[in-house]
């Protein structure tokens, strides 16, 4: 291998860490955010007179939020 080809393989190489630690905290703030809205949601839940089948609804909440913040944060080619 030449040179510049050592040289583009590490870019490469640190171009895919970069895209996976940002797709990571992407993941970590739609958990956040999910959290927060199955939060919201459970107060709601005792205060209005929701029926039973929300619980589940409110229970599996984060989990969308954790995979569009997965696939928006890793959406992005670093420069």
């Amino acid at each position: 291998m030449s040179e510049l080809q050592v040289i583009e393989s590490a870019l490469h190489r640190a171009a895919r860490r970069r895209r996976w630690s940002s797709a990571l905290r992407g993941m970590w703030l739609g958990l956040l955010v999910g959290s927060i809205l199955c939060l919201i949601a459970a107060i709601c839940f005792h205060v209005l007179p929701w029926p039973n089948w929300t619980r589940t609804l409110i229970a599996v909440l984060p989990l969308p939020c954790l995979l569009l913040g997965l696939i928006i944060g890793g959406w992005r080619r670093p420069s």
